[in-house]
């Protein structure tokens, strides 16, 4: 399909069909103002279709053998724990062979909302996993209290770094990876909410955040063109799903499914389509639509919440008011993307697509949050996604005497 976006031969009216047909097919929710060219046109485009590709293949059945020799081609093994219920299960690759004697970093990385744990297992951390020698988890029950279960089942199994993990997710595994970064903080080293809440919904942005319970060094990274509208800080505006740009309810997907599969099943969501675009509890009655605290517009809500994420990490806050003005000045490139300042700002690049970067150093010099956000990206873990997470995480341990967090070089 990929092709057809060069084909002359096809009118502009099988064109755009055909661009809806691609963003349904590997994006999800696709921002309509993506430049669907110039992102399939690059390494960038491809590497994010390739991960894609894997991720649906290997859903059905997977530990097959195909999959157990790409990680075996990659000195890595892959197992499966608990798999006598689907919401159980949860997926560990660890080094082919590990050296005697060593212990091993772990990461976890939470799945988005709906999906199975495959989706996420294919995002790109295998690919330089082996050289960094790191274990991965990918849990199906996202749940921080189940988190913090199977970090005690890799401890018993494996050679566990225990001060050395982490957990990312992206979407609703971004806002699980909030929930066990308030429920579990003396457990992680450092966590990657990506493309999710900023806060967890216990707690109150109007409060001062709490400095009585450990703190956990946090990267973010955002898209552009995320449906979610979580970047600029500055700008809310309502969520865009299928409904609001194709005028059509979100379609069900044909791609095979692992045995066990079912929404209404779900510990960590439970949720369904509404047959509208979005989603709805299959368990519960939906709660009040959540609104902006007294006395903050709707436009300063998300500078508020992440003004509490950085107070959280003992962090100086930013300025509302220079946040605010940055929605007027487009030709301001990285303030005007982010709707924020940070204390260090600067441009990378990775497979020819710009990701700005912004880093806050709290109180004892530690660089407790890092933010990122990338050009013309959709609301899915991009090609440096999992390096991003991994660079940043390993910067850092918690110290098992202490619980203090340590910063390395």
């Amino acid at each position: 399909m990929f092709d057809v976006l060069k084909d002359p031969t096809v009118s502009p009216e099988e064109l755009e069909e055909k661009l809806k047909e691609l963003r349904l097919a590997t994006m999800g929710d696709a921002h309509p103002s993506i430049d669907m060219f110039t992102f399939f046109g690059g390494e960038f485009g491809r590497r994010f279709a390739a991960h894609k590709v894997q991720g649906s293949k290997f859903q059905a059945d997977p530990m097959c053998a195909e999959v157990l020799d790409y990680y075996h081609r990659l000195g890595l093994k892959k197992e499966m724990y608990e798999t006598e219920d689907f919401y159980t299960r949860w997926t560990i690759i660890t080094p082919e062979k590990p050296e005697e004697g060593k212990k091993y970093p772990l990461v976890i990385f939470a799945h988005g909302a709906f999906g199975p744990l495959e989706g996420s297992e294919f995002c790109g951390f295998a690919e330089f996993q082996a050289e960094e020698g790191f274990m991965a988890v990918y849990p199906q029950n996202t749940n921080a209290e189940f988190i913090a279960h199977i970090i005690d089942e890799v401890e018993k199994r494996y050679p566990l770094d225990t001060e050395r993990v982490y957990m990312g997710g992206y979407s609703a595994g971004g806002s699980k990876t909030i929930e066990a970064f308030v429920k579990i903080p003396e457990r992680l080293a450092a966590c990657g909410p990506c493309a999710g809440s900023f806060t967890d919904w216990s707690e109150d942005i109007t409060k001062p955040a709490p400095r009585d319970i450990p703190y956990v060094p946090t990267i973010r990274v955002d898209s552009e063109f995320d449906p979610s509208r979580f970047i600029p800080l500055n700008r809310w505006v309502k969520r865009i799903t299928m409904l609001d740009w194709f005028g059509l309810p979100r379609p069900k997907s044909n791609k095979p499914m692992p045995k066990g599969w079912d929404p209404d099943k779900d510990p960590t969501f439970g949720m369904v389509p509404d047959g509208k675009g979005g989603f709805v509890s299959s368990k519960i009655k939906p709660g009040p639509v959540i609104l902006p605290p007294q006395g903050i517009s709707f436009d300063e809500w998300r500078v508020c919440q992440f003004n509490y994420r950085l107070d959280s990490l003992h962090c100086k806050k930013m300025d509302l008011a220079r946040c605010m003005s940055f929605a007027d000045h487009p030709e301001d490139r990285i303030h005007h993307l982010f709707g924020a300042y940070g204390e260090e700002e600067h441009v990378e690049e990775h497979y020819g697509v710009k990701h700005y970067v912004m880093n806050y150093f709290n109180d004892e010099g530690i660089n407790a949050m890092r933010f990122i956000a990338i050009e013309n990206a959709p609301h899915n873990p991009t090609p440096a996604l999992p390096r991003l997470l991994w660079d940043y995480f390993k910067k850092f341990r918690r110290d098992s005497k202490t619980g203090k967090i340590v910063q390395e070089s």
